[in-house]
């Protein structure tokens, strides 16, 4: 059967509509998908999150927040609630997601503090875990050299500071305490403790600042670096035998 060419003209105006309509419909659907998903999030939730979907949560909270500040009546303005009380607020949260980020990117030790600094809560690895920083710790020239010298020189107690120079534990610990016990024929009980504060490792030059690791990976640090009320000082106490 042959089609005039006004009907065929009508068919395919027709099927360009509806096709077009069909796809803005979807992308609003999936927008709208995205948002519901994101305004419950939880720390289990950005354990699962690639880096782009992290950088989208971040962006999220900052955007929600604006929202919210504008129009307290913005229908966004749920993501100022805290999703689970035991995993933060939100902006909190979206500084889990950036210390994340740094953890995908090589800074294990220094996201992770980052994350328990946001949430508030003390760092503990203790004896016999052999932690994340625990294996950190005892690859550090700066120990071995202690322990070798206290060996040597047959010591059972020393207790001083020490300082990580370079890497994921110069932002992680930089300068610590360190407390050496025990029989030096035998290993070592080693105490390290210290405070973990984001701002003051803000202070270091820009060649060795922690804000360099965020600024280079997360999209949105202008606006997350402007947020640092969220994190807290926290205590930081690791014990293993050398």
């Amino acid at each position: 059967m042959k089609l005039s060419k006004k009907t065929l003209c009508f068919i395919l105006c027709f099927t360009f509509l509806f096709g077009t309509s069909s796809n803005v419909h979807a992308s609003t659907y999936n927008q709208k998908k995205s948002q519901t998903s994101f305004s419950s999030i939880t720390v289990k939730d950005l354990d699962s999150m690639n880096t782009d979907e992290l950088n989208a949560y971040i962006d999220f909270v900052k955007n929600s927040r604006d929202s919210f500040t504008s129009n307290s009546k913005h229908s966004s303005a749920t993501v100022m609630s805290a999703p689970n009380p035991s995993d933060g607020n939100p902006l909190s949260l979206a500084w889990i997601a950036a210390a994340k980020i740094a953890k995908k990117m090589g800074y294990k030790c220094s996201g992770t503090l980052v994350e328990y600094s946001a949430l508030n809560k003390p760092y503990g690895e203790g004896l016999g875990q052999n932690g994340l920083l625990t294996k950190a710790i005892k690859k550090k020239p700066a120990y071995k050299k202690l322990i070798k010298r206290l060996k040597k020189n047959q010591k059972s107690y020393k207790s001083r500071g020490i300082v990580f120079k370079k890497g994921d534990l110069f932002y992680a610990l930089h300068k610590v305490h360190i407390e050496v016990n025990g029989d030096y024929r035998l290993p070592y009980l080693v105490t390290v403790t210290d405070t973990f504060d984001f701002c003051y490792m803000k202070g270091y030059g820009d060649s060795k600042n922690m804000e360099a690791i965020f600024k280079k990976y997360v999209n949105n640090w202008g606006w997350l670096s402007q947020q640092m009320h969220a994190l807290h000082k926290i205590p930081v106490r690791i014990t293993f035998t050398s």
